[in-house]
């Protein structure tokens, strides 16, 4: 970019000069015209649009460059000195620390998991449970009101029965009094005497 400027600007010097020694070696009649000329030059090169300077590019940063080299460096030496068989034993303490920190986070979130799908069955046989006791506590007024209504129909009928032996009592007292009145009057007719009554005469 500071090449191509610096193109530019010497072609601009070069002719300028050129124009410069031309209008020392014409008459004046000829500069005039000369001048004239350049101006209509630049006018016409003032109107014309300049094009839009290319996109710069920076060149890549070398430190990028070493940091990825680095990076594939360290990689393929991991891959290369992994055991076959790896055990927590082999990492060292703050790896191991944070093994067990992973560890112990995933049993947290285990064991909250279970206890959240635990609650939510027991919620819901809550739930049932409680459809459950509103439908037996229907059932079960239905059943008191059905045993109000049989205690009052059976209190009724124990009342007609009272009173039907009451009645058949007195009924029963009658007929003994009836009878022993009856067995007296029997043993009594014979031993008194026959009252003779006369015939009536007719009165002629």
């Amino acid at each position: 970019m500071k090449q191509q400027e610096w193109r530019r600007r010497a072609a601009r010097r070069s002719a300028s000069d050129e124009r410069q020694s031309a209008s020392d070696t014409l008459p004046t009649g000829a500069t005039h015209t000369v001048s004239s000329a350049s101006k209509v030059v630049r006018k016409s090169a003032a109107a014309l649009p300049t094009p839009a300077p290319p996109p710069i590019r920076s060149p890549p940063s070398r430190w990028k460059e070493l940091r990825q080299a680095v990076r594939i460096k360290a990689t393929m030496e991991t891959e290369q000195r992994r055991p076959a068989n790896a055990r927590i034993a082999d990492l060292c303490d703050e790896d191991r620390e944070k093994v067990a920190k992973l560890i112990r986070r995933i049993v947290e979130e285990e064991t909250e998991n279970e206890f959240g799908r635990q609650r939510g069955v027991l919620e819901a046989e809550i739930r049932e449970l409680r459809e459950q006791v509103k439908c037996d506590t229907g059932e079960l007024d239905e059943l008191s009101d059905a045993l109000k209504a049989a205690l009052l129909k059976l209190r009724g009928y124990q009342e007609r029965v009272l009173v039907l032996e009451e009645s058949n009592e007195a009924e029963a007292r009658r007929r003994h009094d009836t009878d022993q009145t009856v067995d007296l009057l029997t043993v009594r007719a014979p031993s008194q005497p026959t009252l003779c009554v006369p015939p009536r005469t007719s009165i002629s």
